[in-house]
């Protein structure tokens, strides 16, 4: 009975310090934003055994990134109808509760209007592809992600007042759920050396491409922290090994010439920082001239960028000047993941279509350069540069944080001073 008391009164208190344990840590970092940091993955097949599963790899197992010379054999081709972030979910219920907000949003209907006039018109002509849905698919979240984190924000801040409390809320929405992230995947890449997160069961999709793309931009945000900083450098570089991605230590080189000019003359970048944006993207729609028009130029190119090249002049050579505009495409096999975003997009809605899903990310990030430089230069260098390279935003892992960031620091962030800039 004395035994039955004490197991009993034993077991009511480790609930209840349970219970202050997870009150105390929600007061201090936002599950919300854990939910978007986290790179993981639900993916459903109806060909395997498991329908719902969170360990797809894009590599066979013990065969990581594969071998140099031959990494395609160790792709994994398990067929999988669709995967998509644990994020999503969180995007797609705030859509619900703020539905009635975004949809009289006039750059929201425009998008959107633009892209259905698409979809319909090609259903009507039969060019409707499965690649072609997705795209159109990834579009809409990351245009839809905007919003409703603006909504969401804009409500926080408007209930906030001191500059006090809005660091606070950079601490709790963004500082210490990045430190935490960065702490877990850092960990599980010590102790599993592969795309594990955390335990066996638990897989990072696209680990090799995406994942370091993800953690970039936070080094912009640590641009006031100081040593904070050196730990943000050190993590992208150390995963940018990882991920044997070249692209990301060109990203990182641009990154820091911006921080030395944002130690040595703030005035001199916050004064042309917007130029030097306005240049890199001249310097792409350059990029897509040089592909067509010097094709031999991917020659002088590494491998991995070359072959990016050749994909460009192939599909210039390949689409009608009317498809540029009113995608309409006799061999839906044009349509698919270019490995550059731009070209994706305009090959699914034309270059209307490519201004008015890039107008609202420009103009937030034109708010940002304001108040939060660093944010916005690698806010800028991934969407930019890294659109040459993969699909930034339409991932959807790293468009919904990529909007997250975005929404934050336009709104709740734009309250921000930045101020120790001296290292």
């Amino acid at each position: 009975m004395i035994n039955k008391i004490f197991s009993s009164s034993t077991n009511k208190n480790i609930k209840v310090t349970n219970i202050a344990a997870f009150n105390f840590f929600k007061k201090q970092i936002s599950f919300i934003s854990l939910i978007i940091f986290l790179p993981l993955f639900i993916s459903i097949s109806l060909e395997t055994n498991n329908l719902i599963s969170l360990d797809r790899s894009v590599w066979l197992p013990g065969e990581f990134l594969g071998t140099a010379g031959n990494r395609h054999a160790s792709l994994d081709m398990t067929p999988y109808l669709v995967s998509f972030p644990l994020s999503l979910i969180l995007v797609f219920l705030f859509a619900i509760k703020y539905f009635s907000k975004i949809i009289v949003n006039k750059s929201y209907q425009l998008t959107i209007g633009w892209i259905l006039f698409i979809l319909i018109i090609n259903f009507i002509f039969g060019n409707i592809s499965e690649m072609f849905i997705k795209i159109i698919g990834a579009m809409v979240i990351f245009s839809t992600s905007i919003l409703v984190f603006d909504e969401y924000f804009s409500r926080l801040n408007s209930s906030t007042n001191s500059t006090k409390e809005k660091i606070h809320l950079e601490d709790f929405y963004i500082l210490k759920p990045f430190f935490l992230i960065a702490f877990i995947l850092l960990l599980s890449h010590i102790i599993y050396g592969d795309d594990t997160l955390i335990i066996p069961w638990l897989k990072i999709y696209s680990f090799d491409q995406y994942l370091t793309y993800s953690l970039f931009i936070f080094i912009g945000v640590l641009f006031r922290k100081k040593w904070q900083l050196i730990f943000s450098f050190s993590l992208v570089a150390f995963f940018a090994h990882a991920s044997m991605s070249d692209g990301i230590k060109i990203m990182l080189i641009f990154l820091f010439i911006g921080y030395l000019i944002y130690v040595s003359n703030f005035n001199w970048l916050k004064k042309y920082s917007f130029n030097i944006i306005k240049f890199a993207i001249f310097c792409i729609i350059l990029y897509q001239f040089l592909c067509y028009y010097l094709p031999s130029a991917k020659d002088f190119a590494p491998y991995g960028l070359s072959l990016r090249m050749d994909r460009i002049f192939v599909f210039y050579n390949t689409v009608s000047l009317s498809d540029l505009f009113i995608p309409l495409h006799s061999d839906p096999k044009i349509i698919d993941y270019l490995h550059n975003e731009v070209l994706t997009i305009l090959s699914v809605v034309g270059f209307f279509g490519v201004f008015l899903y890039y107008r609202t990310l420009y103009k937030k990030i034109k708010i940002i350069l304001v108040k939060n430089t660093g944010v916005a230069m690698s806010l800028s260098i991934v969407v930019i540069i890294g659109s040459v390279l993969v699909l930034p935003t339409l991932f959807p892992s790293t468009g919904i944080l990529i909007a997250y960031l975005v929404s934050f620091y336009s709104t709740i962030g734009n309250n921000l001073i930045e101020t120790d800039k001296k290292f």
